[in-house]
């Protein structure tokens, strides 16, 4: 039994059914997570290495080197860079998309494994990390209180941050500011001379002494005692008494040699809150954690932790990433609501019966709910994607339901019992829908076949929108005839008309007369064939020129209500200079943007591995800040804006490049965790040649309008001072030059001699033993510092070696095992591929030495890879629904003048772009592939029409093309103008993260408008055509039409 005929035959099971699809959603939309977008895995995997001390050139050949070799051997790597910096190496190795991740870290840790002996000695253990947009701190907290600043880093530390990382979701809380305590043992260097000691020797008793040691296990007849050996004592003064050696028998104790005190650590940041110095804590979601959720306990568990804390401390919500995200989803919601509303006033204003519309509209929320099925078992969440593919396939979702009520409606009107209407209505027409929604589907396969950022983003919504299109499907070829057959009647005069009667009294005179006029000019058109085909061909090479003068960009800007600044001083500032650079940043913002809500900023970017995610640049030199601003609705600048306000008013500040980008968790997820869409890299092993091409490419991108904030990553003059050893000199004293950097070392930067550990709080301090201050601040302290020889006595360092001044670089980068300079900047006022042309083109004109390459890459080279794979999914999808339309229509000539109305399509997509002032981009580009599969459905619904006309009732050719454009006129404009109405509430982009999806639905509206109007017109013109020639042929040849088919 067919489903239409089973339906009317059952109609119970058939509405159980509907019941059971509207339980079943409803329950899975209540356990639907919300977030941003869909889970991303990037196939990113860090090893960063840390090795205290060694210069960015001895991070290069000594670890990251090494480490490059040896995961480039893995399999399916796309390519390997690195950043050596002052102690730390970093070796990021990016692998093809669809990589398994876990078995890609198991082959890098073997690979490590094999090279971990060829690292110096005092390298630490390699560390393995899987970039993951978790690593994006998904809420900023601050602390600030009446409290010593070590004591409210302790506070964060030891109560806060475990009771934040112990809720649901939680990944980490890190501590960003303050001071951290440590017990530090300052010795003087005259009292080393006198006793023949250096700090290294001091260190080692330290260490010796202020251990505890198990000593295992006594036994007696009756009882067992631990037996442990203490040298730690809870008190700082008791280090004093530690006996470090001894002369002429008398010993010599730490007091003797220095001080011990209780201090903290060198400052490497400090964070600002408001303006105001204090502590934040960064808290961060577990991989494939839902943001919204994790914010959702950390905020239920904020007031508990308030009241544990001591009175007048006080801990407050400075950046919370899910407010962009809850905002984005709740205005998607509202377009959702806004379209399917409007496409229903459509629906009424046409058919002007209450009934009907209200069969028709149902399919909305039935298919809606059916959709939220599919994401609870797909594990998919409601993000961007998925309920932009709902806000957008809204309008669309009734087509079928208004095709099959309108053709039952038609039947009526013939004097059919409402039963027999509704099968024969449904049955007339299920084909064509069934195309029409197969090639509507079909559109999505091709991106099974795409690989990249864009893929993993948009499949999600190709899935909801398939799955809502099937589901729309079923219901109007199973409950619409059920509900026609019962609630349906013929239109009857009557006496006391409705309202519903009495606007259709107002609107069937418009329709008519548009009846009318379609039917007079679709006879003037088959009359004057020639004219209709070559004006379509001459408005086709007049909107050509517009693929040329649209711009295009990666993925449209958004306003996320977010600003993040950078501040970079010239290299060698302290940090006090960086402190006071960033004060006049945070006043220039106070004075500039009275739309922020709040504002956190960092002078210093830390060392060891906090600087991983802490951008290109790294050191007491640089700064940043992070401007959260108001709601849209409360401010009338956009974040863009307010950014170009503030540059030039940045460009003031002496000394200081100051970089402004209007951006949050989506541009750094979509790039990759990268501040700037321009990148041009200069590949060369020689640092003096790779500096002057980058200088050269700084003086290109200035030049160009649109290109903001400039940069060189390679940072030169760096001021170091070089110990360089005097072979002859050191093998006499018995020394080798990995003695003598050891002495260096534990004089300035001091040895980890011990732990301390607090018996109120029981934290573990550190204790550093290095020279006081005094006698190691200046430059000729250097050559004065001990080194013990092998005699038992204390030579200064300048009797061995030689104390150089030289400016070296703070960090150097490789990619694909050679050096690289990045030469960066943001754009503003511009699409990104104007500018990245003429980029290439001037980078083009460049003398470039031998061995060097100067490319652009970036964003830009995403955007090329992303548009590559995209031109091919749309080429591939026009395939495919022809193919779908040759199996339908059992033809291969009526398929090929159903696909002539794509190009129609791309005429109105490439003019809404322009007259919006939109560019083509990865969402415009999947707004061009949705609209192929939805424009075809107006061709196949007419052409199926008219054949049918021919083939069932013998109409002659010119009656059958007018007659089916008169009938089909109506569903034709019902269906587009529900779906473009349904659209409208998208395509303004009004409200957060509206942006993403606008251009999207700006190009289907363009291209379901102009196609709408050229099909009804031009495909019929077409048909006629081709239709005439080979009645014409057959004629001469003594065939009939009949006897042939088509």
């Amino acid at each position: 039994m067919d489903l239409i005929r089973g339906s009317l035959k059952n109609p119970v099971a058939r509405f159980m059914m509907a019941f059971g699809i509207i339980l079943l959603g409803a329950i899975a939309f209540s356990n639907l997570a919300i977030d941003l977008f869909p889970e991303i895995s990037y196939p990113i995997i860090a090893v960063t290495t840390e090795y205290p001390g060694a210069s960015p050139e001895d991070i290069e050949t000594s670890i990251t080197r090494l480490i490059e070799k040896g995961v480039s051997r893995i399999q399916n790597v796309r390519h390997v860079s690195s950043r050596s910096r002052e102690g730390i190496s970093t070796v990021n190795v990016e692998f093809y998309w669809g990589t398994n991740l876990d078995l890609a870290s198991v082959d890098i840790q073997q690979s490590l494994s094999q090279i971990k002996d060829q690292f110096p000695d005092e390298a630490k253990e390699p560390v393995i990390l899987k970039f993951d947009p978790s690593s994006i701190s998904v809420m900023i907290l601050s602390l600030q209180g009446p409290m010593e600043e070590y004591r409210l880093r302790e506070l964060a530390e030891d109560f806060i941050a475990p009771r934040i990382e112990s809720l649901k979701g939680v990944a980490s809380a890190n501590v960003f500011g303050g001071q951290v305590r440590e017990i530090q043992v300052d010795l003087e260097r005259a009292k080393l001379q006198r006793v023949h000691l250096t700090p290294d020797q001091v260190a080692s008793a330290v260490r010796a002494a202020a251990m505890d040691r198990p000593g295992g296990s006594l036994k007696t007849e009756r009882s067992e005692f631990a037996v442990r050996t203490l040298g730690r004592s809870g008190e700082v003064r008791d280090l004093e008494e530690v006996v470090v050696s001894k002369r002429n028998g008398v010993p010599i104790r730490l007091r003797d040699l220095g001080e011990v005190k209780d201090g903290f650590e060198d400052s490497e940041t400090e964070v600002y809150v408001n303006g105001v110095r204090g502590i934040v804590i960064g808290v961060q979601k577990q991989i494939g954690g839902n943001t919204v959720s994790v914010v959702d306990n950390v905020l239920k568990a904020l007031p508990q932790i308030q009241r544990e804390l001591p009175k007048g401390v006080r801990i407050q919500v400075v950046n919370d990433q899910s407010t962009f995200i809850r905002r984005a989803i709740r205005n998607l919601q509202h377009e959702a609501v806004m379209g399917a509303l409007l496409a229903v006033a459509v629906i009424l204003i046409f058919l002007g019966n209450v009934p009907s519309t209200l069969i028709i509209a149902h399919s909305i929320p039935i298919s809606i709910i059916s959709t939220f099925v599919l994401l609870h078992f797909g594990k998919f969440t409601l993000n961007i994607m998925t309920l932009g593919g709902l806000a957008l396939g809204v309008g669309r979702l009734v087509d079928d339901a208004i095709v099959v009520l309108e053709n039952i409606h038609r039947h009526l009107e013939r004097g059919e019992t409402p039963e027999e209407a509704s099968y024969r209505g449904a049955s007339e027409v299920s084909k064509p829908v069934i195309a029409a929604t197969i090639t509507s589907i079909i559109v999505f396969l091709p991106l099974a076949f795409v690989s990249g950022i864009a893929a993993v983003l948009f499949v999600q919504m190709a899935y909801t929108v398939a799955f809502s299109l099937l589901a729309s499907l079923f219901d109007s070829l199973t409950l619409v005839p059920v509900l026609t057959a019962k609630f349906l009647k013929p239109r009857k005069e009557s006496l006391r008309p409705s309202w519903s009667q009495r606007l259709l009294e107002k609107t069937e005179p418009a329709l008519l007369w548009i009846d009318g006029l379609y039917v007079r000019l679709l006879r003037i058109a088959l009359t004057h064939r020639k004219h209709v085909v070559v004006g379509v061909i001459l408005l086709c090479l007049m909107t050509l020129p517009l693929g040329w003068i649209l711009g295009t960009e990666f993925f449209p800007a958004s306003d996320e209500g977010q600003l993040r600044l950078s501040v970079r001083l010239p290299v060698g500032s302290s940090l006090e200079e960086t402190k006071k650079v960033v004060a006049k940043v945070e006043e220039t913002v106070f004075e500039e943007v009275p739309e922020m809500k709040s504002l956190w900023a960092r002078a210093g970017s830390g060392k060891g591995r906090s600087v991983i995610f802490s951008g290109r640049f790294a050191g007491p030199h640089m700064g940043m800040a992070s401007i959260m601003l108001v709601d849209q609705g409360e401010r009338d600048r956009s974040s863009e804006k307010i950014a170009q306000v503030l540059r030039p008013k940045f460009q003031t500040i002496p000394g200081a490049i100051v970089g402004v980008n209007p951006g949050g968790i989506v541009s750094r997820i979509l790039t990759f965790g990268a501040e700037e869409p321009i990148d041009v890299e200069i590949l060369g092993y020689d640092i003096a040649t790779g500096t002057r091409l980058a200088k050269e490419v700084e003086g290109i991108l200035k030049g160009v309008r649109g290109v903001t904030d400039v940069q060189i990553g390679r940072e030169e003059g760096y001021p170091e001072y070089q110990v360089r050893v005097k072979p002859d000199r050191a093998a006499a004293l018995g020394l080798t030059t990995s003695k003598v950097a050891e002495a260096v070392r534990g004089a300035i930067e001091g040895t980890e001699a011990a732990l301390y550990i607090d018996p109120k709080t029981g934290r573990e301090h550190t204790v550093r033993v290095r020279l006081t201050p005094r006698d190691r601040s200046r430059p000729e302290d250097l050559l004065e510092l001990p080194v013990s020889v092998s005699s038992g006595k204390v030579v200064p360092l300048e009797n061995v070696a030689e104390v150089v001044r030289v400016n070296a670089p703070v960090q150097l980068e490789r990619k694909y095992q050679q050096r690289i300079v990045h030469v960066t900047g943001n754009t503003s006022g511009r699409d990104l591929g104007s500018i990245a042309e003429e980029i290439e083109e001037k980078i083009s004109k460049l003398k470039i030495p031998t061995g060097f390459s100067v490319e652009l890459k970036g964003a830009r080279l995403e955007q090329q890879d992303a548009f590559r794979t995209l031109l091919f999914s749309l080429g591939l999808a026009v395939l495919l629904i022809y193919m779908v339309l040759a199996s339908q229509f059992s033809s291969l000539l009526h398929p090929f003048l159903i696909m002539f109305s794509v190009p129609l399509g791309f005429i109105g997509v490439l003019w809404a772009l322009f007259l919006t002032g939109n560019t083509i981009n990865v969402v415009s580009f999947i707004g061009m592939i949705m609209m192929v599969g939805i424009v075809v459905s107006n061709a196949i619904i007419l052409i199926d029409c008219i054949n049918r006309f021919r083939r069932e009732d013998g109409m002659p050719l010119s009656e059958a093309v007018v007659e089916a454009g008169r009938v089909r006129l109506r569903p034709i404009l019902m269906t587009s103008l529900t779906t473009v109405f349904g659209l409208i509430p998208m395509a303004l982009g009004i409200g957060e993260g509206a942006e993403a999806n606008a251009p999207l639905a700006i190009a289907v509206i363009g291209g379901l408008s102009t196609s709408m109007v050229l099909t009804l017109v031009f495909i019929p013109v077409l048909y006629f055509i081709v239709e005439g020639w080979r009645l014409r042929r057959r004629e001469a040849s003594g065939q009939s039409f009949l006897k042939e088919g088509t």
